[in-house]
């Protein structure tokens, strides 16, 4: 059984997350982590941190997202009844980062899943400004969902990569089992600053030994910046599923922001799957 952590703050964004979610892992036995972690906004801290659990104050800040967890779970469960899926609410008051990094641990979590707005996207969203931070301080594989986009099934994934980086690739099971449970085909996008016959050589023996049953086919792109080379690719190649490695900068701020050439609007248009980082501290 697979635990998966489902982020939510009962937005349209966070719902349609997690529809796509429960949709992508139907082939699965899944247990799902529904995590919402209460604003500080909506709260004084120092009354609810003081507070004793038993206490009204407490009862008060917690009762309203309790009910709304409790009644997301139902429905969930109503709506997804033949599936093999287990549901466990969890209601956190910490920092974001610090309740998903608890629930994760807590809950042996395997894959954590979560909405992404558009570039016009409010900021005060969740999971439109904390999206980065989710990806830079959390390593563990990470579905993101663009705003509004409806399951399609997997025919084929993209995996991007770029300055060496699979040199810091992790435990790719999670990939591999995508791949062989849909039998999706899988395509690999290699971004160069320069023709290196040597690397493509190299890369291919590397991904070869990870990916010994499964077929793939690999596309080298010289000269292109990395986020440039994927809108380029995205638009002339169909692709349902977008794995790459984890950044904490640099590249993904601009695959999510644009580039300094040019901008890529919204974001990636598929689903991104962040791959965890080897050995990462």
């Amino acid at each position: 059984m697979k635990n998966i952590l489902l982020l939510t703050d009962f937005s349209d964004n966070s719902m349609n997350a997690i529809e796509y979610a429960l949709l992508f892992f139907r082939k699965w036995d899944c247990k799902f982590f529904v995590l919402h972690v209460q604003k500080s906004s909506e709260y004084i801290s120092d009354d609810l941190m003081t507070a004793d659990p038993g206490s009204a104050v407490y009862k008060a800040v917690l009762e309203e997202s309790t009910n709304k967890l409790s009644e997301l779970i139902k429905t969930l469960q109503q709506k997804h009844k033949g599936a093999k899926y287990d549901f466990q609410p969890l209601l956190d008051y910490d920092n974001f980062i610090d309740a998903i990094k608890q629930a994760v641990t807590n809950n042996s979590i395997e894959l954590m899943v979560m909405g992404r707005n558009g570039a016009t996207g409010a900021k005060e969203v969740l999971f439109g400004s904390n999206t980065m931070q989710v990806i830079r301080n959390i390593n563990n594989w990470i579905l993101v969902v663009p705003e509004a986009y409806k399951f399609q099934g997997i025919k084929s994934v993209l995996l991007s990569i770029h300055k060496e980086q699979e040199s810091r690739i992790g435990d790719m099971r999670t990939l591999k089992d995508i791949l062989i449970k849909y039998k999706a085909e899988l395509k690999v996008l290699d971004v160069l600053q320069e023709e290196n016959e040597q690397r493509e050589g190299a890369l291919k023996g590397y991904l070869q030994k990870i990916f010994k049953e499964i077929s793939f086919e690999i596309k080298s792109v010289i000269g292109l910046k990395f986020p440039d080379a994927i809108s380029a690719y995205e638009q002339l190649e169909k692709t349902d599923l977008h794995a790459l490695i984890m950044e904490k900068e640099q590249a993904l701020d601009r695959i999510f922001y644009g580039s300094e050439n040019k901008t890529i609007s919204e974001g990636s248009q598929v689903p991104l799957l962040i791959l965890p980082e080897k050995d990462l501290e």
